[in-house]
């Protein structure tokens, strides 16, 4: 039985890797890689805690170390699919995005209903600007998980690109039917809602992103604009005011805040 020196203690390869797997869990990602690499060093064909290496040095945002570490568990286990879609989730974060594609493949070669995987794709494409074949892995993820939250919420951004407004609406709703509170999906449908001219809804919905999330920016802009059209510029300035508060350099905020502060002054003017 293979053993490794811990601190003060001895520990069996079984016991090592799940203390590196309970460090992982709990944040501990500098403990995880030491223990891993320990566990590596008195077993260097040892797959979990190779594979576990790759998966801590990601998370610590090693990117380049992470993909060395996948590939060295992929020779021993060539078509483990889980490892093929998060060696593609590395190549993504190095740019690297038609490896990532091939990566994605080959564990969707093995395990065709892979949602993960299908939704990974659908990520990767959609940033390759590829949105029928992104929209199209997004629909297969969605058979197999019908209520994959993000897959719903990234549809949507790209019916909301294909102008199939109605359809981007749907799919933001049934996002929100399995996660309420989702600021990216209410902040999203708003826009949507906006582009259909349904002002008060929309307003509601960057309400309900902003309970959620009070700083987000996007949404206390996008909630701005629907004021600005409303003409109720005093609130369209505080939208604004938050917005900039956390985004300082938010050009478009600046820009909307101006007229808005013309339009006030106009206003005032004819008032009198």
């Amino acid at each position: 039985m293979q053993l490794i020196e811990m601190a003060s203690l001895t520990l069996t390869l079984p016991q090592a890797l799940s203390r590196a797997v309970s460090a992982f869990k709990t944040g501990k990602f500098v403990e995880a890689e030491q223990i891993c690499q320990q566990m590596i060093s008195a077993k260097n064909d040892f797959f979990d805690a190779l594979y576990l290496l790759a998966v801590v040095q990601s998370s610590l945002g090693k990117y380049d170390l992470a993909l060395a570490s996948y590939d060295r568990a992929l020779a021993m286990r060539p078509n483990h699919a889980e490892a093929l879609s998060n060696r593609g989730l590395t190549l993504q974060e190095l740019k690297r995005l038609d490896e990532a594609l091939a990566s994605y493949g080959l564990a969707l070669a093995v395990s065709p209903e892979y949602a993960e995987a299908l939704y990974n794709r659908g990520n990767t494409l959609m940033k390759l600007r590829r949105l029928d074949e992104a929209l199209a892995s997004y629909d297969r993820a969605l058979i197999v998980r019908p209520y994959h939250v993000e897959a719903l919420t990234n549809r949507g951004a790209i019916l909301h690109e294909l102008k199939q407004l109605n359809e981007a609406l749907a799919s933001y709703d049934r996002a929100l039917v399995v996660r309420p509170n989702h600021a990216e999906a209410l902040n999203n449908r708003g826009i949507i809602l906006q582009a259909l001219k349904r002002l008060d809804e929309a307003l509601v919905s960057y309400e309900r992103a902003l309970a959620v999330r009070p700083d987000y920016a996007e949404a206390l802009y996008n909630r701005g604009v629907i004021l600005q059209e409303l003409q109720r510029l005093d609130e369209a300035l505080a939208a604004y005011d938050r917005a900039l508060a956390v985004r300082p350099d938010y050009a478009e905020a600046l820009y909307n805040r101006a007229v808005a502060l013309f339009r006030q002054k106009r206003l005032a003017m004819l008032k009198r």
